[in-house]
C-alpha cells in the first residue's frame, strides 16, 4: 500500500492506470524490496482479523531507478527531496519547531503546509518528517530551535533529504508576516538560496495565515529558480569513483552494502559491481560529491549493514574492509 501510494503521487492516477500491468510486474509484485524502514504505530485484534497502523519509508533512490529503466521518469528532470526546518513565531509568542522534540508527533504547522504546497507545485518531493530516526540518531545541537547549518544538514541526512529549508516565519501583526529562509544542499552543506520577504494579507483573505502564505509565496517565486539551477549544475558534475570491498562473507553482504550506498545517500546515483574475485569485489559509484565525503558519512552512518573500516581514501575512491 505504501509503494502504491508513492506511485500514485509520482505518476498520478492516469499514469498508474496507463502502466498498471508493467508497474505490477516490475514493482508492486516485489514491493517489499522498495521499503527502507517501517514502524508499527498501533495494532488491535478482533476474532477475525488484525489491523495494524504502520509508518513506512520508501527507498526512493531504488524506486526512481526502476521507473527510469521503465521509461516512466522523464529524462533530464530533477527530482529533489526537500525537508522543512522552519520555525514559526506568532505575535507575542516564542518560536517553535517540530525538531526540538521529534518524538512527539505534531501535525504540520501552517508554515509547513504553505511551504509544502508551493514546493510540490514546483515539482519537489516533500519529506514526511513524522518518520523520525531513533533517539541515538540525533545529538543535542540538532534539538535547538535555531539550527546551525551543519545541524540542519544532519537532519537532512537522517531523513534522506537532498535539500533542507531552514529559517523562521514571523507574524508581526494580524495582517503582516515575514520569512527569512535558507535553502541548503545536503550533499555539500552549501547555501544555494537565502532571503527575507514580507507578506500582507489580501483584502479578500485576511488573517495571520494569509500573511504568512503571501511571504512564503514571494520567497519561493524569487528563490526556486536559483535552487533548480544549483541542482542542475550538481547533476552535471557527477563523479565516478571505485570502492574496493574486502572480506565479504556472502553474496547477500554484497547486496546489502550496495543497497546501503544506494538507499541512504541522496548524492549516490548508481552502484554497479565491476570486478568480482575471491578476495575482493570492486563496485563503481556515480555520485554528486567526492569520495572523501562519502567515506566519512558511510563510516559514521547508523544503518551500516555490518561493521567495517575504511582505508586508502583518495579522489578515485576507497577500500572498505569487512570487520
Amino acid at each position: 500500500m505504501a509503494v502504491e501510494e508513492y506511485l500514485v503521487q509520482r505518476l498520478g492516477h492516469q499514469g498508474m492506470a496507463d502502466n498498471f500491468q508493467r508497474l505490477y510486474e516490475d514493482i508492486l509484485s516485489r514491493a517489499k524490496e522498495q521499503i527502507q524502514d517501517y514502524q508499527v504505530i498501533k495494532e488491535f485484534a478482533t476474532d477475525n482479523y488484525v489491523r495494524v497502523l504502520i509508518k513506512a519509508r520508501i527507498n526512493t533512490a531504488v524506486l526512481e531507478a526502476v521507473l527510469e529503466n521503465m521509461g516512466l521518469r522523464e529524462k533530464g528532470t530533477i527530482q529533489i527531496d526537500v525537508l522543512f526546518l522552519v520555525s514559526g513565531k506568532g505575535k507575542g509568542s516564542s518560536a517553535s519547531g517540530w525538531w526540538t522534540n521529534p518524538s512527539v508527533h505534531t501535525s504540520l504547522s501552517l508554515t509547513e503546509l504553505f511551504l509544502s504546497q508551493v514546493f510540490e507545485e514546483s515539482g519537489f518531493r516533500v519529506i514526511n518528517r513524522s518518520f523520525f530516526p531513533p533517539e541515538e540518531g540525533y545529538d543535542e545541537d540538532m534539538l535547538q530551535i535555531s539550527l546551525a547549518d551543519e545541524d540542519a544538514v544532519k537532519w537532512g541526512k537522517l531523513l534522506s533529504a537532498q535539500m533542507v529549508i531552514t529559517g523562521e516565519a514571523t507574524v508581526s501583526g494580524e495582517e503582516m508576516a515575514s520569512v527569512y529562509l535558507r535553502a541548503i544542499r545536503v550533499a555539500d552543506g552549501a547555501t544555494i538560496a537565502q532571503g527575507f520577504r514580507e507578506g500582507k494579507a489580501s483584502d479578500n483573505q485576511g488573517g495571520e495565515g494569509a500573511a504568512v502564505e503571501s511571504a512564503i509565496n514571494k520567497w519561493a517565486r524569487d528563490m526556486v529558480p536559483y535552487i533548480e539551477d544549483a541542482f542542475k549544475s550538481a547533476e552535471e558534475a557527477v563523479n565516478q569513483i571505485t570502492i574496493t570491498l574486502r572480506g565479504l562473507r556472502s553474496y547477500k553482504e554484497l547486496h546489502d552494502i550496495k543497497e546501503f550506498f544506494a538507499g541512504n545517500f541522496p548524492e549516490v546515483k548508481s552502484v554497479i559491481e565491476r570486478r568480482l574475485k575471491r578476495e575482493l569485489v570492486s563496485v563503481s559509484i556515480k555520485l554528486q560529491g567526492d569520495a572523501r565525503g562519502l567515506a566519512k558519512r558511510a563510516l559514521n552512518h547508523p544503518k551500516k549493514p555490518f561493521l567495517f573500516s575504511i582505508r586508502e581514501v583518495n579522489e578515485q575512491g576507497f577500500t572498505l574492509v569487512r570487520r
